[in-house]
């Protein structure tokens, strides 16, 4: 039966992280997959762009409150969603 532990390995050794397989007298064989490691850069890119995304979003509403104050019509939303279109192209 194939059972899967997470280790993290230190030159020739592995080091379990969590749970311990039980050993026999026997040595057994392995199989590892290394897997990589996200970058720091990576996920400082990606929570720049959520920020950015973020950004976005809050001057859609600020347009939207706005032009719903301005005259409560659903026209109004058009107009802003446009504008925030053309804010984005630019």
């Amino acid at each position: 039966m194939q059972r899967i532990f997470e280790a993290i390995l230190k030159g020739n050794l592995l080091e379990w992280a969590n749970e311990v397989p039980k050993q026999r007298d026997v040595p057994i064989r392995v199989y590892v997959t290394l897997q990589e490691e996200r970058s720091t850069l990576s996920a400082q890119l990606r929570r720049r762009r959520i920020v950015e995304i973020l950004e976005k979003l809050q001057q859609i509403m600020s347009l939207l409150r706005l032009a719903i104050r301005w005259n409560g019509s659903e026209s109004c939303v058009k107009i802003a969603h446009f504008q925030v279109g053309m804010n984005n192209a630019a």
